[in-house]
């Protein structure tokens, strides 16, 4: 920050900022790369530990910190941080993990979001009542993939999806790539748990943080996060990002640039009725 104030950068050229240089930026104390908060050396570790909550592997936490932040080596940095997880290193060593606990998985295969229940029984009656909690929030889909599972195909949850306007697709048996999203969502999910179990966490809250961290880290396919292009929105997760500092300052202008439109607005009416009156 000093040799941006100072234009001293010539003097400087050994900084691992100078390559940068013609990117960098201020707002108040905090400087930035473009739109990405540049965070300082003191604190980089703790950004590295809020991008690895959910064991993302090196694609997706890299992908999930350059959406926000930046600073020299940061791709090394975080390809070192994933290799050191020991709790990434050690799930091969995990036994069986839950009893009389399904997982419900639901992925919009447009944006890739995910939906997870956890569920007691995996019965027809208990999948319509979680999927139409959801789709009571998210809308009801135009079609529904599924495997070949019993209470897939059951009259209730063909009546289910026939009420609701829904397709129901079902993959051919025992080809479950057909429904591939999914099939590798589970894999990733099962990593979790493990994980979860050999450090005795608590295995919910565990997945909670992976459904976050997969949410909101661009995907490798879209190149958006899911949640972006389901809400049309990016929501706040725990990586600071560079709204949470100008966002009052955005807020302003739009206010501003509002009332302005409205003056303007009113000036053009007032004038309407001026002429309107003079022709009568």
């Amino acid at each position: 920050m000093t040799y941006l104030s100072t234009n001293s950068w010539e003097a400087n050229s050994s900084s691992p900022y100078y390559p940068f240089r013609w990117e960098l930026s201020t707002v108040g104390n905090v400087l930035l790369r473009g739109t990405k908060i540049v965070i300082p050396t003191i604190l980089r570790s703790q950004v590295l530990e809020l991008a690895h909550e959910g064991h993302p592997g090196e694609s997706a936490m890299k992908r999930r910190l350059h959406s926000k932040v930046w600073w020299p080596r940061i791709d090394r940095e975080a390809e070192g941080f994933v290799k050191d997880c020991r709790d990434c290193i050690s799930i091969s060593l995990a036994r069986p993990l839950l009893s009389n606990v399904y997982v419900l998985v639901l992925i919009d295969y447009f944006s890739r979001y995910m939906e997870l229940k956890f569920i007691k029984t995996i019965s027809s009656k208990v999948l319509i009542e979680q999927m139409d909690e959801i789709f009571s929030r998210l809308g009801i889909p135009r079609t529904l993939r599924t495997d070949n599972g019993r209470q897939f195909v059951r009259v209730e949850l063909q009546d289910f999806c026939r009420t609701n306007g829904i397709t129901q697709i079902t993959t051919p048996p025992y080809w479950p790539q057909a429904n591939g999203e999914v099939e590798n969502m589970n894999k990733s999910l099962v990593k979790r748990l493990k994980i979860a179990w050999s450090k005795g966490k608590d295995y919910k809250r565990e997945i909670q943080n992976f459904v976050m961290m997969y949410n909101v880290t661009p995907h490798g396919t879209t190149g958006a996060a899911p949640s972006e292009l389901m809400f049309n929105r990016i929501i706040r997760d725990k990586i600071p990002d560079v709204r949470d500092v100008v966002g009052d300052v955005g807020e302003s202008s739009e206010r501003d640039l509002d009332c302005w439109n409205k003056q303007k607005g009113k000036e053009k009416a007032d004038k309407e009725r001026g002429a309107k009156a003079s022709d009568i």
